[in-house]
């Protein structure tokens, strides 16, 4: 829905962008007594650098998408 929305606003000066974190490095699980070190895990600030880069680059979704978690990283 925000890549349509986002096409149909091009060169309105309006952007979209769907931010969409994964899961986050925290003592959640392990507070429930889960192990969750098979799950792959982002600290906040890691997302939030991430975040802006998308932004710069103008992605319109950023992070989590399906089951493929989009961690930050080396954008280009």
């Amino acid at each position: 829905m925000s890549q349509t929305l986002s096409a149909e606003l091009q060169g309105t000066g309006v952007s979209v962008h769907a931010v969409c974190p994964g899961t986050f490095a925290t003592n959640f699980h392990a507070a429930q007594g889960l192990d969750a070190s098979a799950i792959p895990r982002m600290t906040a600030d890691d997302f939030v650098t991430g975040t802006l880069r998308g932004l710069e680059l103008g992605e319109v979704v950023i992070g989590q998408v399906g089951q493929q978690s989009c961690s930050p990283r080396e954008r280009r």
